[in-house]
């Protein structure tokens, strides 16, 4: 999926399906469906009308005052309609706009894991002339006291019903968000330790979140799509993981030629033994926050690997983090690729095709690296999914 932010359909400037010298312009029919209000479109022949180039993957390219796009056959692109929207929004907001938003974080090791999405959504909050607040589960009833216009994050922290109460006559929303993976919990045939652990977890989240009628932010279209399917919820506004360049850690020399996730969890042991036999590769367990940031400055490649075979929707933590430095990924196939925004950056390849994909990236890194990454700004590669955090966080009417 890919996220447009325009004013209304006059933003936009071309739009043309087909791939190469061969397209047609679908302008009309795209600002027909943004006029019937129709603002999440299937790029596919049947809605483009036309066929162009047969037997290829077309793509929608678009431009619109704001930026170009690429969406790519069988995605989706969603048009997000922003009155007097800019490129570089930034509000001065008054104190009758800003909002608070309250971030409430159940312990540090969790937050650690994944820090730059904290960072990073600290850093777009203020952006946007709001109020970033962290503040540790059982301090959050004392703290909303003191404040109003008031939105709740919630991460790993469910609040029993007379705590929750008091939190939702004190705020304008509450949100869950969603780091877990949902593939979890439909399937069953691997035996990771911590597989009944997470089922738990989600099970509860779901609970809290249907019973409560809490909306659920994610980091993945691949678990919004079985949020829905599954479950029935609508209510899920993904926000991928996302880094700016005053995020990544410089280094003059990549040194470490492979690196990947071998901790506690006996699969991905396994599949190193099974798959990667004879190929040198660094671990990176144990390197979290900035210390893993300096390692993937120094890589060239990571393999990413999952928890298991429940495990199928892409782990985009790591995943983004390691395209933020600029490094080749190759990953174990995933639930559906096409729902990941930058799944162009990656390599999905079946597991015994591992290692000799690595060693054939290896052997031409110079030139595939080029091919990726030269001449591309971080900024330009994240900035349709910064569209998404502007949207979201922006203003307060987003949230009432």
């Amino acid at each position: 999926m890919i996220n447009v932010i325009i004013n209304n359909s006059e933003s936009i400037i071309s739009a043309f399906y087909g791939r190469d010298d061969n397209q047609v312009s679908v302008i009309d029919l795209i600002k027909s469906h943004i006029e019937n209000k129709n603002y999440e479109i299937l790029i596919n022949n049947d809605n483009m009308k036309c066929d162009p180039v047969p037997n290829i993957i077309k793509k929608l390219s678009i431009e619109t005052k704001f930026g170009k796009y690429e969406v790519f056959e069988n995605n989706i692109l969603n048009i997000i309609i922003e009155n007097d929207c800019d490129k570089e929004i930034n509000i001065k907001a008054n104190n009758f706009d800003c909002i608070n938003y309250y971030f409430v974080i159940f312990n540090d090791e969790w937050e650690n894991m994944i820090d730059y999405y904290f960072i990073y959504m600290k850093y777009i909050i203020t952006k946007c002339g709001h109020n970033y607040i962290k503040v540790k589960y059982n301090t959050l009833l004392e703290n909303l006291k003191k404040t109003s216009n008031n939105v709740v994050i919630l991460y790993k922290s469910i609040y029993p019903n007379k705590d929750l109460k008091l939190i939702k006559d004190s705020s304008i929303k509450i949100y869950f968000l969603n780091v877990e993976q949902l593939s979890v919990l439909v399937e069953n045939n691997d035996k990771c330790p911590h597989k009944v652990q997470i089922q738990t977890y989600l099970k509860k989240t779901l609970t809290f979140a249907k019973d409560n009628n809490i909306h659920l932010l994610d980091y993945s279209y691949e678990n919004k799509y079985l949020w829905n399917k599954l479950f029935q919820i609508n209510n899920v506004i993904v926000l991928e993981p996302c880094l700016n360049s005053n995020m990544i850690i410089k280094s003059s020399k990549r040194d470490n030629n492979i690196i990947s996730l071998f901790n506690h969890i006996k699969y991905r042991h396994d599949f190193k033994s099974n798959y990667l036999e004879n190929l040198e590769v660094t671990s990176f367990s144990g390197h979290m926050c900035s210390s893993r940031r300096k390692l993937l400055s120094k890589t060239k490649i990571l393999l990413n690997i999952h928890a298991g075979g429940s495990y199928k929707i892409a782990e985009l933590f790591r995943i983004y983090e390691a395209i933020a430095h600029k490094n080749i990924i190759i990953s174990q196939k995933c639930y559906n690729e096409n729902l990941i925004n930058l799944k162009k950056y990656i390599f999905f390849v079946d597991d015994h095709e591992f290692k000799i994909t690595c060693l054939k990236i290896l052997n031409n890194y110079d030139e595939i690296y080029k091919k990726l990454y030269d001449d591309i700004d971080i900024n330009e590669i994240f900035q349709n999914i910064e569209y998404s955090y502007l949207a979201f966080f922006s203003s307060i009417i987003k949230h009432s």
